[in-house]
């Protein structure tokens, strides 16, 4: 008996979930992969300025926090507002405590020192969407 070869299609329905599930890392290698390879691409749009001001960059963070944004549901935003005890919790911990932990770490004796400051500037600066939104 000669057993049926399997088709393109067979392939695919094989593996689509495997990657619907794993496309954040499989995306995150590629362009790794990309950008070491090729790295005049992101030199020239890193080099793009207006004044001080980097565009390339700025745009990307524009469309991170928009499409994380477009993620969040009208319930959860209005549940969120209607707890005014935890809205001022974040506000407070996310602008005022965090920040403050700055001049805490400034004072831990981390060697080479550059490890201190760096720690108190990672303090200080807003949250990022892994920890804030």
């Amino acid at each position: 008996d000669v057993q049926p070869r399997e088709t393109c299609g067979d392939h695919w329905k094989r593996w689509k979930p495997w990657l619907i599930k794993n496309y954040l890392v499989l995306g995150f290698v590629f362009v790794i992969v990309l950008a070491l390879s090729w790295p005049l691409p992101g030199r020239e749009l890193g080099s793009q300025k207006s004044g001080d001001f980097p565009i390339a960059q700025t745009c990307c963070i524009v469309v991170i926090f928009f499409i994380s944004g477009l993620t969040l549901k009208t319930a959860d935003i209005k549940k969120a507002l209607g707890q005014p005890a935890a809205l001022a919790y974040g506000i407070i911990a996310i602008l005022l405590v965090t920040p403050m932990m700055g001049f805490v770490m400034v004072q831990i004796p981390f060697e080479p020192v550059e490890f201190r400051y760096g720690l108190a500037l990672f303090a200080c600066v807003p949250t990022t969407l892994t920890s804030g939104v």
